[in-house]
């Protein structure tokens, strides 16, 4: 639940919306989030501007952010927080 690498979401290339998350490279996943600009045309992650990624108004279905991810209503409340606890500290990949 809440999987971003579902085969029917982002797991297989190309991904939807052209968004192609691969669950076994962690690396990969992270350079793929921050290479993608959607409609709002600039990062859906940005670690140099953290507040300028529109990440959580994506994943939280706010205006201007798209519909909730994943599909239907979004993450779940705890890991919506673990999620925007790492954009606030920065939006780094793990170590």
């Amino acid at each position: 639940n809440g999987n971003c690498s579902l085969g029917g979401c982002h797991g297989s290339q190309p991904g939807a919306r052209g968004l192609y998350l691969p669950d076994m490279d962690a690396t990969a996943f992270y350079d793929e989030l921050k290479g993608y600009k959607g409609t709002q045309g600039y990062p859906y992650i940005n670690p140099d501007e953290p507040a300028h990624s529109w990440i959580l108004c994506n994943l939280a279905g706010l205006p201007g952010g798209g519909a909730p991810m994943p599909p239907p209503s979004g993450f779940n409340e705890t890991d919506f927080a673990l999620i925007q606890n790492w954009a606030m500290c920065g939006l780094k990949p793990d170590p």
